[in-house]
């Protein structure tokens, strides 16, 4: 049985064919690699490469079978048949508030009352104000001009 062991296949054009012959006879297993190969008995077409989609779909069909049925599936149902609430918040609810809070989120800085800009417009004018006191001030204190600082 172990002489059996190894096994010889080949891959063309999307198919593979089984070496059938002597293991240990190498001039067989050339012409076979070369020529032959068409020959085989036994010949298999290679599975296609499943797409992404595919692969989701049957994780939603293994899902649901395993939970027993796609409405079992939504209400998020155990094996008694109780009913997670807070699974289903997680999923379907708390989604959409946070989808609705960002959404609120973004308005706040268009949305602005008609007193912002006298409110702006007042502030700029203590700003004024408040930087013409500090030029005065530095007027009066010669030494705390930027040319006599020493960490300026």
């Amino acid at each position: 049985m172990y002489k059996k062991t190894p096994v010889v296949e080949m891959l063309h054009r999307g198919h593979t064919y089984k070496y059938q012959g002597d293991l240990y006879d190498q001039e067989a297993l050339v012409e076979f690699a070369i020529d032959l190969f068409h020959d085989s008995d036994i010949k298999k077409q290679v599975p296609k490469m499943p797409t992404f989609f595919e692969e989701l779909r049957d994780v939603f069909q293994y899902s649901t079978a395993h939970k027993g049925g796609l409405l079992s599936a939504m209400l998020m149902r155990n094996d008694e048949g109780e009913i997670y609430y807070s699974a289903i918040f997680g999923v379907y609810v708390l989604p959409v508030l946070i989808c609705w809070g960002f959404y609120k989120l973004m308005q706040v800085p268009y949305n602005s009352d008609d007193e912002t800009v006298v409110k702006t417009k007042l502030l700029q004018a203590k700003n004024d104000a408040e930087r013409v006191k500090i030029e005065n001030w530095i007027k009066k204190h010669p030494t705390l001009r930027h040319k006599y600082r020493k960490w300026a």
